[in-house]
């Protein structure tokens, strides 16, 4: 096609009003030009790429289901002649043409096998891979290599093949032994993406023996590169998904790949690296999960081969290289860190004589090497056993990060960053390391060169280090605050370094969050006004812009800004009023970008506000309303709908009585969300998470006229959850003690709201108790404490509120709470190891105890 706009647009435009027209006969019109043995190769492959991309495009793109059901709609006639057709044109004398009718067949698979519609392709594409025709075969293994890819992404491809994998298995065996390298390598391609769905053959000793020794032979004697790593890559594929199996070949494996990764072409070797990342991985995760008995150890016998293994892959740089490349050095990197966090302490001593030997050394490679292997294991061992080590490398560190070499500068600003993260007492514990290091990296951050990025990195991990903490007067941080805040405020402002925009603003948000008391003069008169002003200018750039990528750009950083006042409001509270005005007339104009990702920032933004100054924010609510209100109201925009319900809890929480005039839009939106069947199930939780708070802010008069309405969807919503069996269903399981407890949430905001008039609960009192009983004895044990405390809660709740109640209800309360079944529940509560349970526990115990005596 044609690059220029003048040609294309017009040809492009014509192609769409054709397939639109006429969809059949389009395809029809193209499937011939495809087969058309006289036309040019270039116009043949053309008409299979617009085919292909006019009924199924790749997983990825956003119009797939639509067009998919486009092409489930048309006569069978139609579907059968494109199939038959492009079966066909697998009998191409072009390669070229061949292999995008293979590339069609991978994708019409994916509709048509799990639909049985197609229901003699594989046996088809099987015998002409084992034809004697070396062009058939190979345009039939191409096709399998396709169909099989597609089984990797959709599990009813998958159930689909595993019927036939043996016939598949013997057709690549077939094509894996031919002489013909293209043939091995489409075989063994095949062979890679068929691994998924061939555990029954795996379990069968003999076929599995065969298998792995058609690999291990393709990938030590085939000619060709691209076959070789494509065999290495079925090793790592055998080590992830038939890990148990791995005994009877480790010894002649770690041969291969060994030989492979010292000898043979860069790629096939970083496929044998991967082999044994993922060896390490599955170690790992299988002590991890408690499940030592299937751990076979491989990582702890061989540490010491596979630590000499990875440092001699650690010098083998690239000059110039960064993160983004993957190379011997960077995935020799990997597998170090894997087999860290695998073998633990036992890695010291494997690596660490490497970093003494060769830390000092002249040679650039030997020196960041030596930084490299040191920053690789860090998170390996306790942290108990390696912190003097750390403490003793940080003067190094200080001097390697201005190393005149950059990978070596670049690489001890990783590892600074690394201890930042995982051991900051040895900077916030000792004074003048602290001094030191930020001596360094404050210009660093200023200066808007790549090791900005690394000198932010280690700010923001040494803030962390303060995000449980909670009122703190003063920090380590607080005499260096105003300089971090300038330096960051620079680097935000310096286009010229990529990320580093970015990367600044997401360290100004963690070092607000830092913030001790001392430090609140800086958030009020330096970081609020200049993320205003900062704010506003993207804003005029945003609307002037019209590349996509920099729209992108401007409103992940526009998000960041938001994240940067919200933090300041949390941390400010009433101090915060001065700069609300401005706050809000920036939020509108975020508002007004209809992104609904910095949207959804905005209304977090309100909501900290809110949060902030209290009952001082209602002069602003009549303005936020109608956002918010929309917000809600777009519920097929998942996390904006949560965020608004967020936002409007925050609203209500803040302005209690005040909220009331505010209250009947989102109370008529939840409403409608909460009964319509298209509305997200998890939508709905967020929803009704928040109606408890609006209940309680409105008050018992304001929230009446929706308590009937609200009480029948809830109830309906509660029985429609227990028919829900969610074992082994993990999505299911999280929705519905999601949903118990947002109703539980409901419930407790209900009582306190109705608390001085519980006769007007009397109709739901029963249904709430049955609630709050049954999910008590269905939460799962030992998980989901936020629900059990809150169903807990409940009981708490409706003790509290009958025992002011006139006789007749208390005494109902009595006979209904007063019961060996709820101290039962109180009693097995206060057995819990959790201290949210046994808290909550305690507390409904003595509203139980108090109704007993009222």
């Amino acid at each position: 096609g044609s690059t220029d706009p003048q040609v294309r647009n017009p040809a492009e435009a014509m192609v769409n009003q054709a397939k639109e027209s006429d969809l059949a006969g389009f395809l029809v019109a193209l499937i011939h030009e495809l087969r058309d043995e006289s036309k040019p190769s270039q116009a043949r492959q053309m008409a299979g790429v617009v085919l292909k991309n006019s009924v199924a495009l790749h997983l990825r793109d956003v119009d797939r289901e639509a067009l998919e059901k486009k092409w489930t709609m048309l006569p069978a006639t139609v579907r059968s002649t494109v199939k038959s057709e492009v079966l066909a044109t697998l009998g191409s004398s072009s390669r070229e043409v061949r292999q995008i009718a293979a590339n069609i067949i991978g994708n019409l698979s994916r509709i048509e096998l799990p639909a049985n519609e197609w229901p003699e392709l594989i046996t088809t594409l099987v015998g002409a891979a084992q034809s004697e025709n070396e062009l058939h075969t190979e345009a039939a293994l191409t096709a399998l290599g396709y169909i099989c890819e597609e089984a990797s992404e959709y599990e009813s491809v998958e159930q689909y093949l595993a019927q036939f994998s043996t016939p598949i298995l013997s057709a690549v065996g077939s094509g894996m032994n031919k002489a013909n390298e293209d043939i091995k390598y489409y075989a063994t391609n095949a062979l890679c993406n068929s691994m998924e769905f061939i555990h029954a053959n795996m379990n069968q000793q003999e076929q599995r023996d065969y298998l792995v020794k058609i690999v291990c032979t393709a990938a030590t004697t085939c000619q060709s590169d691209r076959t070789r790593e494509k065999a290495m890559e079925c090793l790592v594929k055998v080590a992830d998904l038939y890990y148990d199996t791995l005994p009877a070949y480790i010894v002649e494996l770690h041969s291969i790949t060994t030989n492979a990764i010292f000898n043979d072409k860069e790629s096939v070797a970083l496929q044998a690296l991967l082999f044994w990342t993922s060896i390490c991985e599955t170690e790992h995760d299988l002590v991890d999960n408690g499940e030592e008995e299937k751990c076979l150890g491989f990582a702890a016998r061989g540490g010491g081969e596979l630590c000499d293994l990875c440092l001699k892959c650690l010098v083998r740089q690239e000059e110039g290289q960064t993160e983004e490349d993957w190379n011997l050095s960077i995935a020799g990197g990997k597998l170090l860190q894997a087999l860290a966090a695998c073998i633990g302490n036992n890695i010291q001593s494997f690596v660490m004589p490497f970093v003494y030997a060769n830390i000092n050394s002249n040679n650039w490679r030997q020196c960041e090497g030596a930084l490299m292997a040191f920053g690789c294991i860090l998170s390996g061992p306790s942290a108990e056993s390696i912190q003097d080590t750390v403490a003793q490398a940080i003067p190094g560190l200080l001097q390697y990060v201005r190393h005149s070499h950059e990978l070596v500068a670049d690489t001890s600003g990783w590892v600074l960053g690394v201890v930042c993260e995982l051991f900051p007492d040895v900077f916030l514990d000792v004074p003048a390391n602290l001094q030191q290091l930020l001596n360094i990296i404050g210009p660093m951050i200023s200066a808007g060169t790549e090791m900005s990025k690394r000198a932010c990195t280690c700010v923001h991990n040494l803030a962390l280090a303060y995000e449980d903490e909670e009122d703190q007067t003063s920090n380590e941080l607080s005499p260096y605050y105003t300089d971090i805040v300038r330096a960051l405020l620079t680097a935000i402002d310096n286009q010229s370094v990529q990320r580093l925009q970015e990367v600044a603003q997401e360290t100004l948000n963690v070092v607000v969050d830092a913030a001790a008391a001392d430090c609140f003069q800086v958030l009020l008169h330096n970081v609020v006004p200049e993320i205003h002003r900062r704010l506003g200018a993207l804003l005029q750039q945003r609307m002037s812009t019209k590349n996509a990528t920099t729209q992108d750009d401007i409103d992940h950083l526009i998000g960041l800004m938001c994240g940067a006042l919200g933090g300041v409001a949390k941390k400010l509270g009433i101090n915060m009023l001065q700069h609300v005005p401005a706050t809000v007339d920036l939020m509108e104009g975020v508002f007004r970008q209809q992104t609904d990702t910095v949207q959804s920032e905005a209304l977090i933004v309100v909501g900290a506000l809110a949060q902030a100054v209290q009952g001082s924010f209602a002069q602003f609510v009549p303005r936020v309303m109608p956002y918010i209100v929309m917000a809600l109201q777009m519920v097929d925009q998942e996390d904006l709908c949560h965020a608004a319900a967020g936002t409007l809890g925050d609203c209500a929480t803040a302005l209690q009585e005040h909220f009331a005039p505010y209250a009947e839009s989102p109370l008529v939106c939840i409403r409608d969300s909460l009964t319509n069947p298209n509305v997200d199930r998890d939508v709905k939780c967020s929803l009704l998470g928040c109606l408890g708070d609006v209940a309680l802010s409105i008050g018992a008069q304001g929230f009446l006229p929706y308590l009937a309405t609200f009480a029948q969807i809830v109830g309906t919503m509660y029985e429609e959850s227990k028919k829900i069996n969610f074992k082994g269903d993990y999505d299911s399981e999280e929705y519905v003690m999601g949903l118990w407890e947002s109703i539980s949430s409901f419930y407790t905001g209900l009582c306190q709201c109705f608390n001085t008039d519980v006769r007007a609960l009397t109709p739901y009192l029963q249904s709430i108790l049955v609630f709050a009983l049954e999910v008590c004895h269905a939460v799962p044990k030992n998980d989901f404490e936020d629900v059990l405390a809150g169903a807990i809660g409940v009981i708490g709740d409706l003790a509290n509120i009958l025992a002011g109640a006139d006789q007749d209800l208390r005494m109902n309360g009595k006979n209904s709470l007063l019961t060996t079944q709820v101290r039962e529940i109180i009693r097995e509560a206060l057995r819990r190891k959790s201290e949210t349970i046994s808290d909550q526990a305690k507390w409904a115990g003595k509203q139980l105890t108090a109704l007993e005596h009222a």
